[in-house]
C-alpha cells in the first residue's frame, strides 16, 4: 500500500496563512453565485437547481488542495474540485458555508 503524502507547504499551513490565502482569492478571483428567486418560481425544482455557491478559481490541482486544506482550517467545508477550461474550480456549496465566507470577508481587507 502507498501512503499519500503532502506537500510541506501544505501539510504546515497556519491559520493565518489559510485566512491570508482564502482573503487574497476573495478579493481578486473568486465569485458567488445566488440563488434566484425569481428564476425558482417560474421555473420548476427539476428545472432550477441552482442554490447558493462561491466558486474559487486556481490554476494547478496542487493550489486547489491547498486552498481546500485552508478553507477547512478556517471551518468552511469546501466541494469537489473540478476543471472548467483550464482552471480548477474549487466550490463552496450552501447557504451557511456562503455567509460564513461573506461575514470573514467582511472583516477582512481585501486585495
Amino acid at each position: 500500500m502507498v501512503k499519500k503524502t503532502r506537500s510541506a507547504s501544505s501539510k504546515n499551513m497556519s491559520r493565518s496563512q489559510a485566512r491570508s490565502l482564502v482573503r487574497k482569492l476573495l478579493g481578486t478571483s473568486a465569485y458567488l453565485r445566488w440563488r434566484s428567486l425569481d428564476k425558482q418560481t417560474k421555473l420548476s425544482s427539476s428545472r432550477y437547481k441552482k442554490g447558493y455557491e462561491f466558486r474559487f478559481p486556481v490554476k494547478t490541482v496542487s493550489a486547489s488542495r491547498e486552498l481546500k486544506q485552508a478553507l477547512a482550517l478556517l471551518g468552511i467545508k469546501s466541494g469537489k474540485p473540478f476543471k472548467k477550461g483550464l482552471q480548477t474550480i474549487v466550490p463552496v456549496y450552501g447557504y451557511e458555508q456562503v455567509e460564513k465566507l461573506i461575514e470573514m470577508s467582511e472583516h477582512w481587507e481585501l486585495v
